[in-house]
């Protein structure tokens, strides 16, 4: 995480740093709307909607997705300092007022930042790509013993292994 913290973009350094501090999928945290889901004194996100493609759905993943977060008073300060005298708007978007797209930020800077950093997958082999789409099997895979098991990562927010 420590080096996408330093990303040299600050509208997508301030987005990984509350995904990972937050805990936030990249399209929920591009759902925030600075007037509805972050309190007055930005310590609190309220999650209740994500952006998808460029538009704004009033629906999460789950029903288990919405929630309230509460921030570490150093990323509450860096929040607020991002959003500046902004009163309303969505927390990260294009010049336009737009929802920036989850794509964009995937293909132009994580994957980039990470390239730079030569994030390696577990066994240390070719620099590893977080599975943004995540894939989950339809049917179980059977270990022996008859127990049932997913995939290591398949349930992943925006990341498999460590960053």
């Amino acid at each position: 995480m420590k080096g996408l913290a330093a990303w040299k973009k600050k509208r997508e350094r301030v987005l990984f740093i509350l995904c990972g501090a937050a805990g936030l999928r990249i399209s929920e945290a591009l759902g925030l709307e600075i007037d509805k889901h972050v309190s007055e004194d930005c310590q609190t996100l309220f999650v209740r909607q994500k952006a998808r493609g460029s538009k704004i759905e009033n629906r999460l993943k789950t029903h288990y997705s919405e929630r309230a977060v509460d921030l570490h008073p150093s990323i509450a300060a860096l929040l607020k300092e991002y959003i500046g005298d902004r009163k309303s708007s969505l927390l990260f978007c294009t010049r336009d007022g737009k929802p920036l797209p989850q794509s964009n930020i995937v293909r132009h800077h994580l994957h980039k930042a990470l390239k730079q950093l030569q994030h390696r997958n577990a066994q240390g082999g070719q620099p590893h790509l977080p599975q943004i789409q995540k894939h989950i099997p339809a049917e179980p895979h059977r270990l022996s013993g008859g127990s049932h098991q997913v995939l290591d990562g398949a349930c992943s927010r925006g990341h498999v292994g460590p960053i």
